[in-house]
């Protein structure tokens, strides 16, 4: 069961303290993604703070954001995901066999009534190395003759998928939709806290009057779940009744959700099909290290060769070489943003179903506004079974994820911590990158 959050320990933020839209605008506008992203982190957590203090201390919308938008800025500043393509290649079963095992190298058939004979001068080797392939010989007998050592080629290899890798592009998706989400809905919470921050007394022409200036419709153009949502937050702020409160948080945060991950759709799906491994520049540099002689025209008769279909026994393993480092660079980034880093160094798998109870005061729903929106997102109401999601790419997936994740952990007090340090916020305030771990 998770922890219930206190008002004390939602740490009541005034709203006259809380960022305004102009600072949202402000940030919106930073060129650095990566401080951007911090400041657009800070902000979340401000924002935050502001609204639990108003709503018993239930973890809001921008309370789920601070870690998202964290999480994310691994992305965005390319943290570790080098280390972990270079981890799933050490693991790689089909670098297990470069290393371990090549006898299981694809190679064609040779004569072994004619042992190959090649020259012991790396000269005379370079010019007879492709006929010899072209022949039949095996990449054993090239590895025999010391042509080829693959097994002390295991640090250069794994060298060189490192040196062809790149993560730019989803650096880059991942920066536009944090960008993007932040520059419209923190906008829109900065803007609620101010024109609310008075009321004490639910006044229905109030809040109409706030959702007119929103767009109708459906996303990804409309914003009829962020009048939805926004409606539920300004109840919230008057109800006496807890669980009835905890109800119109988590249509909120569940609205908020489902406009949000709609909006999100085309950056996630680019961030995740962005090319990490450049295929020509990993092959030249396989080319390099497995046969390191042969250059100049041989090596534009072996090039001609490999585009005509003339495979041989390296071609073959360049091939396969360079089609492992681009599946699991894809696995790299999917890995980060299947991942959810939570207070404390706690990480949530989101290829595994979700584990542990409901709170008490949402464990029996009874809002017809809410039940029918989780109608729509959630498949196995009152149940975190079938929570997993195997793609990240697929919208109702995710939401039935995160529908689930936002009604578990809507009591959750670590969530409400601050995600830096008191001397990072002073430097990010300065408008600067903090050093330390981020």
């Amino acid at each position: 069961m998770a922890p219930s959050i206190t008002t004390s320990q939602a740490q009541a933020h005034p709203s006259a303290f809380s960022p305004s839209v102009a600072d949202v605008e402000r940030i919106t506008a930073l060129a650095d993604p990566v401080v951007r992203n911090l400041q657009i982190t800070q902000c979340y957590h401000e924002l935050s703070l502001d609204l639990a203090a108003r709503t018993g201390g239930s973890a809001n919308w921008c309370t789920f954001a601070v870690w998202a938008s964290k999480q994310v800025g691994q992305t965005i500043r390319k943290e570790d995901l080098e280390r972990t393509i270079e981890q799933l290649w050490t693991m790689s079963s089909t670098m297990a066999v470069v290393a371990r095992s090549p006898d299981s190298i694809p190679h064609q058939a040779t004569d072994t009534a004619r042992p190959t004979q090649l020259p012991e001068s790396f000269r005379a080797a370079r010019r007879s190395i492709l006929a010899t392939l072209s022949l039949g010989t095996s990449l054993i007998d090239l590895m025999d003759h010391q042509v080829i050592d693959l097994v002390d080629h295991h640090d250069r290899i794994r060298a060189a998928v490192r040196a062809a890798s790149s993560f730019e592009h989803a650096s880059e998706a991942c920066a536009r939709g944090n960008r993007k989400v932040f520059q419209e809905i923190a906008r829109e919470f900065a803007r609620f806290l101010a024109t609310f921050a008075d009321d004490t007394a639910f006044d229905a022409e109030r809040i109409a009057e706030f959702c007119a200036a929103l767009h109708p419709g459906e996303p990804p153009d409309g914003q009829h779940y962020l009048v939805q949502a926004f409606t539920s937050y300004y109840r919230a702020l008057f109800e006496h009744n807890p669980k009835t409160r905890e109800e119109h948080v988590l249509l909120g945060n569940v609205a908020v959700g489902l406009h949000e991950q709609t909006r999100l759709q085309p950056e996630i799906t680019e961030a995740l099909n962005a090319p990490v491994v450049d295929p020509l520049a990993l092959r030249g540099r396989l080319l390099e290290i497995l046969l390191p002689h042969v250059r100049g025209r041989d090596r534009l008769r072996w090039n001609l060769s490999s585009r005509i279909g003339l495979h041989n026994p390296v071609d073959v393993l360049l091939s396969r070489l360079v089609e492992e480092a681009r599946l699991l660079g894809r696995v790299a980034v999917t890995e980060h943003f299947m991942t959810f880093g939570l207070p404390g160094g706690a990480r949530l798998k989101l290829g595994q179903d979700l584990h542990g109870d409901f709170p008490p005061a949402l464990a029996l729903l009874v809002d017809g506004e809410l039940l029918a929106l989780l109608e729509l997102v959630d498949p196995t109401p009152n149940s975190l079974r079938g929570t997993a999601v195997a793609d990240w790419s697929v919208l109702s997936d995710r939401m039935h994820f995160i529908a689930d994740f936002f009604r578990c952990f809507q009591q959750r007090r670590d969530l409400l911590s601050s995600p830096f340090s008191p001397p990072q916020v002073e430097v990010l305030k300065e408008g600067r990158r903090p050093e330390g771990r981020l």
